[in-house]
């Protein structure tokens, strides 16, 4: 895709993330209605186009347009996926972008790195920095696992928005 294509294609607000259709590539297709699917797959949630049979995620697009390139990684700052401002998107390594990861559905705790060990019968705090976790210690009180944890993201310069639910 390159971003003659793209714009060709669709007229991209940045103020909204929203990407208006131009042309009809198929008789599926309108001209003038919004361009997007969400992306249902295991790694989805992503809104997502079909373009001369191959799949794009609209905030690759949204950066295409807007920068003329599509970088490896690109990071939805609040963590929603289907906010294609341009605002909201930011050009990461992949350490960078795993300082921005929500809260898993399946997390026993509210707090990433935080869990309660059966073995020790204390709350532990860990923290993964280059694909290496940290023990930051076990503690009585859930709280202060999740204080030392945090401090620690601060430390790390992990996003402010890091574990969001």
């Amino acid at each position: 895709m390159t971003k003659e294509r793209a714009i060709e294609l669709f007229d991209y607000n940045p103020d909204t993330g929203i990407f208006i259709r131009l042309i009809s590539t198929n008789s599926n297709i309108k001209v003038g209605k919004e361009a997007g699917t969400l992306d249902k797959s295991k790694r989805g949630g992503y809104l997502r186009v079909q373009v001369d049979g191959k799949k794009y995620r609209l905030h690759r697009l949204a950066w295409l347009i807007t920068y003329g390139s599509m970088p490896k990684i690109i990071d939805h700052i609040n963590g929603i996926k289907t906010d294609n401002r341009i605002c909201n998107l930011r050009d990461v390594e992949h350490s960078d972008s795993m300082k921005n990861r929500g809260l898993q559905l399946n997390s026993p705790t509210s707090c990433l790195g935080v869990t309660w060990s059966k073995l020790n019968k204390k709350w532990t705090s860990n923290i993964t920095i280059s694909k290496k976790q940290i023990h930051l210690g076990y503690f009585n009180k859930y709280s202060d696992a999740v204080n030392v944890r945090k401090n620690a993201e601060v430390l790390y310069g992990f996003h402010e928005n890091h574990g969001r639910v």
